[in-house]
This record gives structure tokens, C-alpha cells and sequence, in this order.
């Protein structure tokens, strides 16, 4: 194919790629210098998830750019914006122990890798012209500026460029702008600016680093070959890309936010380039005018299409939207000649679609290639003038969501899953702020905190254990970083994974001791006040409160216990301390939690066998517990202070699944409304899942568990109501029905995080033998316990004897 191109007439002469390349330095972190004396600045935006976005968001999405491109227009300013979509399925990184996480991430990487995903990548470009270049030209002749003045005049320009940055960054708050500069690896400081601006002249990504030299030298690795039937070629060191472009012939009659978004899903990797130089107002409405009367000359218009012009002059006059010079190509890859044809009649069928006539670049291909570059403006084509309510409805920023892989406060991404318009989702609890003050603020701690809501059948607990067995490559004590897991589960939809991933299981069962001694923990002081406070709650008597005295006689008898020997330490003892003769008095009512009473189960145990100190995974069947009024708030609150006492600089993740019925707890409602808020602080979150959206309203804490969560997982309920989903979880009315519309067995489900949402997929197809410990029953828990009491602990030994016979169970 190679041997079929050549130079157009444009370019016939052999000439250095430098030629077209009009960059020169990178003077600060974030600005380069064009040879023409221009100065441009980059901006990266993950975008505004239109998908699931309400028609009302995105029409105020779009009067918003609008207003961004009226605050900054000037004609000495011109604007490129690009999206880039390519492939990229990188999995996020993590080490796990051997074992049962370590063999499901490792599948699973290799179940994500099956098919390529591909992502769209958002970037505006800044350009601030000094002066026109015919002035310069003019100054070159007659003045020379010694060294001084020069350095004065781009620390100026410099400056308003950064000033129309900065507001424009404001602006854009929305869509999660980032400011591309420079960074350093293994020694070396590279630019991400000029990366970019090397992916758009050789077709592939690489590290760029700052150098000395002349950027135009130095930046191309790859040729471009450009031939006379629209097709191109890039031949880099490695690979030869080949390549064709479309144009706009002729733009709709009316145009809509989102114009373009049809192309965001495209099956084939490409770079859509827009540039919008600003016209001054007299300028524009000169043309404006001199396009109306040559349009009444033609005496082939309607009066309405002349109106129509009438109406835009005042619209302009009232500073309604600026005029600007637009173009626009699309660059299209292909690994082949007919699959490159094949893909430029998608791309055009989708652009035909919305009313534009388009055209494959065939003498112009090359000038539309180098035109891609900002700050090109020799080598645009198509050119055609516009406003800039038509440019943000050809460029609004819209995308569908991908997470962060790296760069989160844990590190990488604790996962990734596919999204609905095929792309990867890299998802993480926390939530990432996008406050520069935060980033700099080495002990600032992103919000986590996660709600689950999905019915039975929807694949919530493998999704909550699935995160629980990902989230384990976060246990790195050789940095400092331990990992506690607690996980409260219900009805033994845990106990098998939690023993398969090597963690403790603690089956709550009424009558059956637990294992719990609070009166072995340590007598610190924190640890005594913990214990007065847990007696009084267990000898409270409805309508029999505790005198003064006796809360005398407990903190007493509470000294007393705590100063013997730990193996003599147990509430039993207590009773000891307290008048047996005294009717009603706190011997008789702490009886029923020691011994043989009715509670004696509880905590009265010979040694405090909960250990949540030195297990990465803890979990606690909390099916019977909590429909036992009685034992459930003195559970909860020996619980939670023992998890509290793990707070060291370790992370704590806990899970609860059907924590609404924790909330009946009055204790636990205290305890969870105090977690959500400080648990950032403590390098935690909570993650709670639940069947019944209604019963979380209810509660008294709804309004601190909506506001106070990072991350909302909604699976599949055709029975929503939006009661329930956008007047109290805050959904918008198109999330609210992607809800109800998505099947329960289609184990999809939508993410939200901060303003953004995406729909995801966890369909673990070829992943039996996990399934069964991702998602256990009353028989496999039954069968694990069985198999952990006969041959111990240690997964490696019992799990694939687990795996043998929990067929026959089927």
C-alpha cells in the first residue's frame, strides 16, 4: 500500500516534518512557545456524562460553554478542542498474597483483556496570539527589543494566558479540567502538554522530555505520507498506521448539544479536531451582513432564512453569543484499506445522521492533518464561520465516564469493569477531589464512603464480595499500609468467601457463645469508660433508671476487675462487686448477661477469642443478632469499639450488608451517623448494601448517609419509585430510568459518583468455581465450616476439597 502515496501538490516538495510543526519551547510547566510568537496551554477534561444526564443538565451544560466562550473572546484568542478516542484496556495495578484474591484478579485481568475497550479523551487548547502576525512582521522591520523588553513582553503574555486559563479551568469545573504540565519519572521531568502535541503528529503515545533543543525538531518520530485518493500513511520505528479524513462540506441547518456524540462509540479509534479563532464583533457582523446580501442577490432564499439573519445581528448586538472562524476534520485509523473505508462510512453515516454533508479529504489531506495541531492556522481547510453556541454544540465535553487508574488515594484503582458503551470503568470508593488546594494537602483524605442498593437476584453480594476480594491488594503492611476488613453478612451470603480470601468468620448465633470478653481487653482509660458505659446499657430496666450511686458501684467494680490478672478477667466476676440482696439492684440485672443466664453467652465467655488486630478480613454473621432486641445494642457497641481501637494508620474498610436493618439500632444509628463523617480522617469508609431504598429514607440519618457517600451503586429495579430514587437518593429523571429499564439478570448496574454516572457490567461468565465463593448459601457455608473444622483454616488446603464436593450440592 505503501507504494500508492504520494505527495499532493501542496506538498510536493520534500520538506522536513519540523517545517509543519510550529512549536518551538516550553517557557513554564504548563505553556509553550510557537514560533510565530503565540503561546498555548492545554487543558485535559474527563467530561459530562450526557448518557445519563437529563435534557434540562445538558441544555444548561451548553449555555455555560457558551458563556465561557463570551468571557474569553478576543481575537487575539483561538480555541482547539480534541477528542482522541483510542484503545486502552490497562488493568490497575496491584500485588495480592497468594491465594484465592491473587487467582481471581489474575482471571479476571484476563476475562477483561478478551475484548478491546476504547476510551475518548477530551483536551481544549488555549491560544493567545501577542499580535497579529502582520504587526510582527511590521516590528521586525523597524525595532529591535533588547534582551530586557523581550523577557517583559512574554512574562506578559505569559501571564494572560494563564489569567484566561484560570478562567476558563472555573468555568469548566463541571467536566474535571486538568491543566496539563510536567512530571517527573525515574529522574526525568517530561511535559504531558507536549505529549499530547506528539500524539497528534505521530500517532502514538510516548513519554516526551523537556529538552533544550527546538521543539519542531525533535517531536516527530513518525512520517507522513499523504496520497492522492485520501489515504495517509504514518510510518513510525515500530509500525505504519494508516489513515483517512473527513471534513465538513457544509453544516446543518440547526444544531443541538452533543451533535457529535454518535461518534463517541464508534467501533475504530480516531482524533476529532475543532478550531474556533474569535472574530471581533464589527467583523463578524460585516460579514454577517455581506452574507445576507449576497443571499438576497441570489433571490433563491425563503424571507425566513434572510429573517433568520436579522435575528443573529441582534442576537450578536446583544452579546447573546460571539462569531468565530471554525474548522473541523476527523481522523480516521485503520489497520487496513478496507477496514479504514468501512470505518469512514460509519463516521459518516453517523455525521450525515444530524443534517451535515461531509467530505473525505483527498488534495487537502495533509494541510487537515497538520491543521490538528494548535496554533496551525496556515493549514486549516473547510473553513467556515460560526457562533459559538453552534461550536459548543460541535464540541460540548460530553463522554461517558472511565474513573481514574492511577492517581486515587489508595493508588490504583481498586478494579475496572466494562461499560455499556464499551468502555472500561476503573473504579475506586473514593471519590477524587478536584480542589488543587486538596491535591496539595498531603493529609487530605478523599470521601469513600459506598451505598449498594439492588434487590435480591441482582448479583449484589457477588459485586460485594468481588470489591471485598480486589480491595485486598491494598493490604501492603511492608509500606505502613495495613488492611482491616470488617464485613457485617447476612444470612452466610459471605462466610465461604471470607474463608476462601483467608479471613476470620465469626457465625452470631443466639444461645451459642461467641467468644467475646470485652474485660480482656486492655485497661486503658479509653477501654474502662468503654466498660461502664457497656454495663450501664446492660443493666438498664425500663423504667428503672440507674441511680448515682450505682453508677458509682460500677465504675468501682469496673476498677476493681481491670486491676487483676487478664485470665481472671470476665463480667461474670463483676457480680462479685454488687449487693445479691438488693431488689432490682445491679447484681440481679447483670445476672442475666453472666454464666447460666439467659445472655451468658455473649460476653461472658473464659477468653476473648475476636482478634481483629492481626487478620487482613473479619466478618460476622449478623442474621439472629439483629432481630434480638435485646443483645443487638450491646453487640453493636462491643463491635465498634473494638474496631475503633484498630485505628493506627491502617485502612479500614467495612462492609455491611442490609445495614438498614442496623439503623433500627438507636446505638448503631449514633455510631454510623459519627463513621460516615470521621471515618475519612481514619483512612476508612463504609460500604453498605441494601434490598429496601425505602427503609434507608426512613431513617433519621438518611439525610448524613446521602450526603456523606462518595460512591452510589444502583442495581437493576424494574419496581423503583421516584419517590424513593430521585427525590431521595437525588438521581436525575434519565439515571432514575436507566434504573428501572436495566433487566435484573443483565448484571449491569449504574455507578454515580460526584455529578458524573456510568452504566457497568459484572458478568463473570466462565468463573463457576469462584462464583460459589463469591456468593455462598446456607449448603456451602454449611460444607465450609465443615471442611475448615476438619482440616483447618488454611484455604489452600480445604478450598479445593470445597470445590469438589459442593457439586454434588447442587
Amino acid at each position: 500500500m505503501a507504494a500508492t502515496f504520494k505527495f499532493s501538490k501542496a506538498f510536493a516538495q520534500e520538506e522536513s516534518t519540523s517545517s509543519f510543526i510550529p512549536y518551538t519551547s516550553q517557557v513554564t510547566t504548563n505553556v509553550v512557545k510557537l514560533k510565530n510568537g503565540d503561546y498555548s496551554a492545554t487543558i485535559k477534561m474527563q467530561g459530562a456524562a450526557h448518557e445519563s444526564a437529563d435534557i434540562e443538565d445538558i441544555n444548561s451544560w451548553h449555555d455555560q460553554l457558551n458563556g465561557l466562550l463570551r468571557n474569553i473572546s478576543s481575537p487575539n484568542v483561538a480555541i482547539w478542542s480534541h477528542v482522541v478516542r483510542r484503545k486502552y484496556s490497562s488493568y490497575p495495578a496491584g500485588d495480592f498474597t497468594p491465594g484465592f484474591c491473587k487467582h481471581f484478579n489474575e482471571k479476571y485481568q484476563k476475562y477483561m483483556a478478551q475484548e478491546p475497550m476504547l476510551v475518548n479523551e477530551l483536551y481544549l487548547t488555549i491560544i493567545y496570539r501577542p499580535q497579529p502576525i502582520k504587526a510582527l512582521k511590521i516590528l521586525g522591520l523597524f525595532e529591535k527589543r533588547n534582551k530586557k523588553e523581550t523577557e517583559n513582553h512574554q512574562s506578559d503574555d505569559i501571564a494572560t494566558l494563564e489569567e484566561i486559563t484560570g478562567v476558563a479551568i472555573a468555568s469548566l469545573e463541571r467536566y474535571e479540567p486538568e491543566l496539563l504540565g510536567c512530571y517527573e519519572h525515574n529522574g526525568f521531568v517530561y511535559s504531558e502538554v507536549l505529549e499530547f502535541y506528539s500524539f497528534l503528529v505521530n500517532g502514538e503515545w510516548h513519554r516526551f522530555p523537556l529538552a533544550r533543543a527546538n521543539i519542531s525538531e525533535i517531536m516527530a518520530t513518525s512520517r507522513p505520507f499523504f496520497g492522492k485518493v485520501g489515504l495517509m500513511s504514518l510510518k513510525g520505528p515500530t509500525r505504519t498506521q494508516y489513515a483517512g479524513i473527513v471534513t465538513i462540506q457544509e453544516y446543518p441547518s440547526i444544531s443541538f448539544p452533543g451533535i457529535l456524540n454518535n461518534l463517541f462509540s464508534v467501533p475504530f479509534e480516531f482524533v476529532l479536531s475543532q478550531s474556533f479563532t474569535f472574530l471581533s464583533k464589527p467583523v463578524a457582523m460585516g460579514r454577517m451582513k455581506r452574507q445576507q446580501a449576497r443571499m438576497v442577490n441570489a433571490g433563491d432564499v425563503a424571507v425566513s432564512q434572510i429573517d433568520a439573519i436579522d435575528q443573529a445581528l441582534d442576537d450578536l448586538a446583544s452579546n447573546l453569543f460571539v462569531m468565530g472562524a471554525h474548522s473541523l476534520s476527523l481522523l480516521i485509523f485503520g489497520d487496513d484499506k478496507k477496514t479504514l473505508n468501512d470505518s469512514i462510512n460509519i463516521a459518516g453515516t453517523a455525521i450525515s445522521d444530524v443534517g451535515m454533508k461531509w467530505a473525505r479529504e483527498e488534495i487537502g489531506i495533509a494541510g487537515a492533518f497538520w491543521a490538528q495541531l494548535p496554533g496551525n492556522f496556515q493549514f486549516r481547510v473547510r473553513v467556515g464561520d460560526i457562533t459559538s453556541r453552534n461550536f459548543v454544540a460541535f464540541s460540548s465535553f460530553h463522554n461517558f465516564p472511565t474513573g481514574r487508574i492511577k492517581g486515587n488515594q489508595w493508588g490504583d484503582a481498586v478494579t475496572m469493569f466494562k461499560t455499556t458503551s464499551g468502555a472500561p470503568f476503573y473504579f475506586s470508593f473514593h471519590k477524587g477531589s478536584t480542589d488543587k488546594n486538596d491535591k496539595l494537602d498531603p493529609n487530605h483524605k478523599d470521601l469513600a464512603n459506598t451505598v449498594v442498593i439492588g434487590k435480591s437476584g441482582t448479583g449484589k453480594t457477588v459485586l460485594e464480595m468481588m470489591l471485598l476480594a480486589q480491595t485486598q491488594k491494598f493490604n501492603q503492611p511492608q509500606n505502613g499500609k495495613k488492611l482491616s476488613c470488617i464485613v457485617f453478612d447476612k444470612d452466610l451470603g459471605a462466610a465461604v468467601g471470607i474463608r476462601a480470601m483467608g479471613g476470620r468468620y465469626y457465625p452470631l448465633k443466639n444461645g451459642l457463645p461467641t467468644g467475646f470478653n470485652p474485660f480482656q481487653m486492655t485497661p486503658s482509660p479509653n477501654n474502662i469508660s468503654f466498660l461502664e458505659l457497656l454495663v450501664k446499657q446492660l443493666v438498664k430496666h425500663e423504667g428503672v433508671p440507674i441511680t448515682l450511686n450505682q453508677e458509682r458501684e460500677i465504675s468501682q467494680a469496673i476498677a476493681g476487675l481491670m486491676a487483676v490478672s487478664q485470665e481472671k478477667r470476665k463480667i461474670g466476676a463483676l457480680l462479685e462487686f454488687f449487693d445479691p440482696t438488693e431488689e432490682n439492684g445491679l447484681h440481679i440485672r447483670l445476672s442475666r448477661w453472666c454464666g447460666d443466664g439467659v445472655y451468658g453467652w455473649l460476653f461472658d465467655n473464659k477468653e476473648d477469642t475476636l482478634d481483629l488486630d492481626n487478620c487482613p478480613m473479619v466478618g460476622f454473621d449478623v442474621t439472629e443478632f439483629l432481630e434480638n432486641e435485646s443483645t443487638r445494642t450491646p453487640t453493636i457497641m462491643y463491635l465498634f469499639h473494638r474496631i475503633e481501637n484498630l485505628i493506627d494508620g491502617r485502612r479500614i474498610p467495612i462492609f455491611m450488608d442490609e445495614f438498614w436493618k442496623l439503623l433500627d439500632d438507636e446505638a448503631f444509628q449514633d455510631l454510623a451517623q459519627n463513621k460516615l463523617v470521621t471515618i475519612r480522617k481514619q483512612d476508612g469508609f463504609l460500604v453498605m448494601f441494601t434490598q429496601s431504598p425505602t427503609q434507608v429514607l426512613r431513617s433519621k440519618i438518611a439525610f448524613a448517609i446521602i450526603g456523606q457517600t462518595a460512591t452510589k451503586i444502583f442495581l437493576p429495579n424494574p419496581e423503583a419509585t421516584r419517590k424513593d430514587y430521585v427525590e431521595g437518593f437525588r438521581l436525575s429523571e434519565r439515571e432514575y430510568e436507566i434504573v428501572k429499564s436495566l433487566g435484573e439478570k443483565s448484571r449491569c448496574f449504574l455507578i454515580k459518583q460526584g455529578k458524573n454516572s456510568a452504566v457497568a457490567e459484572l458478568n463473570l461468565r466462565g468463573f463457576e468455581d469462584e462464583l460459589a465463593v463469591l456468593s455462598g448459601n446456607t449448603a456451602t457455608s454449611a460444607l465450609a465450616e465443615k471442611l475448615v473444622s476438619e482440616h483447618g483454616t488454611d484455604p489452600e488446603v480445604w478450598l479445593p476439597e470445597f470445590q469438589r464436593l459442593r457439586k454434588n450440592l447442587l
